[in-house]
């Protein structure tokens, strides 16, 4: 077989042809599709923030109420946290009292927390 510079012209732009195209394919296969399926997982996950940018956007005109009921709660659990209140249990026949506890809300059900039974 002879030298690459012993081949005519249209034989050595053939092989850099064939080259260049075996460099786009080993390219393609290792670096280019990564990258492109990093990019659709990309592309999926910035749809899903756009969404739900788009369904909180309702909330907007109700954010100043929001706040004000929040502050309001914030208030009441401040001045709530020393007071006594007494319950009727389920399946107790006697009534306790609960002693320095504080009820959150908001989180699907009511949470007792820090509290004693007398």
């Amino acid at each position: 077989m002879a030298n690459f510079g012993e081949l005519s012209g249209i034989k050595q732009w053939g092989l850099v042809f064939l080259g260049g195209v075996a460099v786009t394919a080993a390219l393609y296969f290792t670096v280019f599709k990564s990258q492109n399926e990093k990019n659709t997982s990309a592309q999926h996950a910035l749809e899903d923030k756009i969404r739900e940018n788009n369904e909180l956007e309702s909330y907007r005109p109700k954010l100043k109420q929001i706040e004000q009921q929040l502050a309001e709660l914030k208030q009441q659990l401040d001045q709530g946290g020393h007071r006594t209140a007494a319950l009727h249990g389920q399946g107790h026949q006697e009534p306790a009292v609960l002693h320095r506890g504080s009820v959150r809300h908001g989180i699907g059900r009511a949470v007792l927390l820090g509290a004693e039974f007398l």
